[in-house]
């Protein structure tokens, strides 16, 4: 045994220099990535808000909408009298629906003679009672029923046509009402996959609507041509190291691996996705070696925030905020039928946690806490799917 040990000794003494290398070598390569990262600087910030606010409409999801909305106008204008005079578009609640519905029915219309009456509001009525009056009044009451010649009404966001209150779904049971009535009229309505299941079981919507189309998710691949314009106007370096690859795998390899990964956290839903992606960029300094003063921009992990307790108060808030995609202050209250002092003051903690954004008067949720806001509301018996 001795002997082993004496020969052992002689050779590491002997090879020791070369060891060292080697040990220097490996440790180096491991320690270059770990140049310090910080936040992007604020020139760089500005122009990752500006390439990312240009971005269009995913392709991959236009191009569904498109194709169902062509087919099923198609066929309503061929044989309206045993065609489906009606498109529901799902989205989630934190997804921009509604411009793909719109792009989509813009698109048709370049290219046929159809009139077309679109629902034009950007939020609802302050007044929830006079939803069904004022619906009737931008769509025309008298021309909803008697009217023979084709015509497609355009609704993108069908959350807006109701509050969860007291005479607040009349405009909704005006439109369940009246959609069969006249075949020659096509009704393509937008909506949230919580606030259809709310209001079928309200109000029995889906025995009405005779079609429907739920967004798909977003794959890696369709993620990362989506996004490609800030990848190139940031040259944003996809950095092995985060995403646990083999030094040995190319740069391709891992920028694919990224997206991958984002598809997934995100449940392949466009507005998560961009979220996830803006707080996975960082900046990484550059090395003292390089004569290049400026560092880069690199990814991390991306990855879901967590989320906070919620109280059962602030969870029924948020669901109030989902089911009804945006509100303003007042209308949150009274969907919750709480004194609006109190609210507010539930709004600014639920602000503050990073969960709740306000886009002048609208409240919306957050979209990157949405999976996980998701989840928990489900685990607590919400009507809430999609």
């Amino acid at each position: 045994m001795f002997n082993i040990f004496e020969q052992f000794k002689t050779w590491y003494l002997k090879n020791r220099d070369q060891f060292l290398t080697l040990f220097s070598k490996t440790q180096k390569e491991e320690i270059l990535p770990e140049r310090p990262l910080t936040e992007l600087p604020l020139e760089i910030r500005q122009r990752l808000l500006k390439t990312t606010q240009s971005l269009p409409s995913p392709p991959a999801e236009l191009e569904v909408v498109q194709n169902k909305v062509n087919s099923a106008l198609e066929w309503w204008r061929s044989q309206p009298s045993v065609a489906a005079n009606s498109l529901v578009i799902f989205s989630s609640p934190v997804e921009p629906g509604a411009i793909l519905l719109n792009k989509s029915i813009e698109a048709w219309a370049s290219k046929h003679q159809t009139p077309i009456q679109i629902l034009q509001w950007q939020q609802r009525p302050a007044d929830p009672t006079s939803i069904k009056k004022k619906i009737q009044t931008q769509l025309g009451l008298g021309s909803l029923t008697t009217s023979q010649q084709q015509e497609i009404v355009v609704i993108p966001q069908l959350s807006r046509c109701f509050l969860r209150c007291v005479e607040g779904l009349g405009g909704i049971e005006y439109l369940r009402d009246t959609i069969l009535q006249n075949r020659s009229r096509f009704w393509l309505i937008g909506s949230s996959q919580i606030c259809w299941d709310y209001l079928d079981y309200l109000c029995k919507v889906k025995a009405y609507f005779e079609q429907s189309l739920r967004l798909p998710a977003l794959s890696g691949e369709q993620l990362q041509e989506w996004l490609a314009p800030v990848v190139s106007e940031l040259n944003i370096n996809f950095g092995k190291r985060f995403l646990k690859l083999e030094l040995s795998e190319e740069d391709e390899s891992s920028q694919r691996r990224y997206f991958d990964r984002l598809a997934a956290v995100s449940d392949g839903l466009s507005r998560v996705a961009v979220e996830l992606f803006w707080q996975s960029l960082c900046y990484e300094e550059s090395s003292e070696e390089t004569t290049n003063p400026h560092g880069k921009v690199t990814t991390t992990n991306p990855s879901l925030p967590d989320l906070l307790d919620l109280t059962a108060d602030e969870q029924y808030l948020l669901y109030s905020l989902l089911l009804h995609t945006e509100l303003t202050l007042p209308h949150l209250a009274l969907s919750l039928g709480d004194d609006q002092t109190l609210v507010q003051h539930q709004v600014q903690v639920l602000r503050q946690k990073g969960i709740i954004n306000r886009q002048e008067q609208l409240l919306q949720v957050n979209p990157i806490h949405y999976p996980r806001l998701r989840a928990e509301l489900d685990n607590n018996n919400f009507l809430i799917n999609g």
